[in-house]
């Protein structure tokens, strides 16, 4: 199994440019703020935040076996955009690669999805008594560093040392108790220390040492040091990488049974996803105290296509065996 590290842009990058995907396999995006500004401050302190797994597969394979792959979400909207779509297939093929390969992610989907939503993206979550149906509920927030969060006196047992928040820009230009807000994904601009000593040179907070060791840190991390670390998997049968995952997620309580159940009948139902995230959606709305004979009858439509659609796809027993 091939071993490959690369830094933190080179990933998120790729992701951009659509050469990751997410198979059918991984379960929804669910990590919350509070999840991403400690990854982040993990990062920035030089703590090891976990391997990657990737599955490398020929396009023409995806192609053949009509494979189910999704895309990264960038712009998460807790409402309008909280699902993975679905990636477009065929995969085109220029003449004279047909083994070009792609790259789907078995292990790490939460931790690149939160460095991309925080690099490239940003996060729209409802705020606490806010309308489902208002607009101005779900706030556009991009993720900001404040340069003046490092403690020289922070221990190494201390929760957080460097300060990162999902804001929006009206909050980042409200500077309270000295705080310095920068942008994340405005590091990405610069290619290398001197083009980002030159702005630093220009900032208000120039002969601030905390600031500048701080925003230096964080270009070394995001785009010098070489942080992912990954291994490749490189199978055209499906088979062996639901075997890989499963094992690697039953042996933890990263996924219950039932996700682990939910990644087995999706691996081989097409649809399998999006109609069990209907289903979800469905009961949502109806509410779980809704008795009524009608909102009743249509769980229990939704409930029996995801039945039906389960036995119909293929090694269905054999895989469902042992849960």
């Amino acid at each position: 199994m091939p071993y490959g590290e690369k830094t933190i842009v080179q990933v998120v990058e790729d992701i951009d440019k659509k050469k990751y995907y997410l198979p059918a396999i991984q379960r929804k995006y669910v990590w919350k703020e509070e999840q991403i500004v400690k990854l982040m401050d993990s990062i920035m302190r030089g703590y090891p935040f976990g391997t990657f797994l990737f599955w490398k597969v020929k396009k023409k394979t995806v192609n053949e076996k009509e494979y189910s792959l999704y895309e990264f979400i960038k712009n998460y909207h807790e409402r309008d955009n909280s699902r993975n779509e679905p990636a477009g297939r065929p995969f085109p093929i220029a003449e004279g690669h047909e083994d070009e390969m792609i790259l789907s992610v078995l292990d790490g989907q939460q931790r690149l999805t939160s460095l991309y939503i925080g690099l490239m993206g940003s996060m729209s979550r409802k705020v606490l008594y806010g309308r489902w149906n208002n607009d101005e509920a779900f706030p556009k927030k991009e993720l900001y560093f404040d340069l003046h969060s490092s403690d020289p006196d922070c221990s190494e047992d201390d929760d957080i040392k460097y300060t990162f928040r999902f804001l929006t820009a009206a909050e980042a230009s409200e500077s309270n108790n000295n705080e310095i807000w920068y942008k994340v994904k405005d590091i990405l601009k610069y290619s290398s220390l001197t083009e980002l000593n030159k702005l630093v040179r220009k900032a208000e907070w120039f002969e601030d040492e905390i600031a500048t060791d701080n925003i230096t840190l964080l270009f070394q991390k995001i785009k010098a040091e070489k942080l992912i670390n990954y291994f490749e998997v490189e199978s055209d049968d499906i088979d062996d990488v639901l075997d890989i995952f499963v094992r690697i997620n039953s042996g933890g309580t990263t996924l219950s049974k039932t996700d682990l159940l939910f990644s087995t009948i999706v691996s081989y139902w097409d649809e399998g996803r999006e109609k069990i995230d209907d289903l979800i959606d469905t009961i949502n709305k109806i509410g779980v105290h809704n008795k009524s004979e009608r909102a009743i009858k249509k769980v229990k439509r939704n409930i029996e296509k995801i039945i039906d659609g389960a036995k119909n796809s293929k090694n269905y027993e054999r895989y469902v065996q042992g849960f």
